[in-house]
């Protein structure tokens, strides 16, 4: 199997192992802690030995090593900031499954091979137009998690860095189908067209701390 393979695989083990510990005792969050902490850094580095990695994604072969090294720290980040929702007649009671800060360190690494790899257009560039596309759903997600996390770090986006950032406004209907499970509406239930509003404000308020730190 190659690295690319392996972390994915660990990373999806620690979603449903964080979860299975949740549904346990839901006040454990040591427990969820530990297995997301052990899983990172297994993650990273199969990450860190994949062709992706070390080639820049560069030859043509690495194309679908790109989807899964992608997927796997998209997964990671998840089993580290999910949120388990258990709505009931008269509550809604939401908490964070793992408990971890980590996500932030995950976040930025997957934006730096993002950034490594030529930018979000450019991983993008083929990918499917016409049915489901994996890397879309992958950059959706990590945009939009990127945005979110804007609101508590006070940094600016990374990927819906212009207004209106074409590739995400482009691919709303790429696969020209009713329902299209990987976009931004169906896995959030937000309208990009919010998560772009929230983007500039996270972007004004990254200027504001910038050039008036006094304010």
């Amino acid at each position: 199997m190659s690295p690319a393979n392996d972390a994915l695989r660990t990373a999806i083990l620690a979603v449903g192992a964080v979860h299975l510990r949740y549904g346990h005792n839901r006040n454990d969050a040591v427990s969820a802690w530990r297995i997301t902490h052990q899983a990172r850094i297994r993650v990273l580095a199969l990450v860190k030995q994949s062709n992706v990695w070390t080639n820049h994604g560069s030859k043509v072969e690495d194309e679908d090593e790109l989807e899964l090294v992608l997927a796997a720290l998209l997964s990671c980040m998840i089993a580290s900031v999910s949120l388990l929702s258990n709505c009931r007649a008269h509550e809604a009671d939401k908490q964070s499954l793992a408990a971890d800060d980590s996500w932030h360190e995950l976040l930025t690494t997957v934006l730096g091979l993002i950034e490594r790899l030529g930018g979000a257009q450019q991983i993008l560039q083929h990918s499917s137009r016409d049915h489901m596309s994996l890397r879309r759903f992958v950059i959706e997600q990590l945009a939009t998690r990127d945005v979110f996390g804007c609101m508590t770090t006070d940094c600016a986006p990374s990927i819906l860095t212009d207004e209106f950032t074409p590739l995400f406004f482009e691919a709303e209907r790429w696969s020209r189908k009713e329902q299209e499970w990987e976009s931004v509406e169906s896995m959030f239930g937000i309208s990009r067209r919010l998560v772009e509003i929230i983007a500039r404000v996270s972007l004004f308020s990254f200027q504001v701390i910038i050039f008036s730190p006094d304010v």
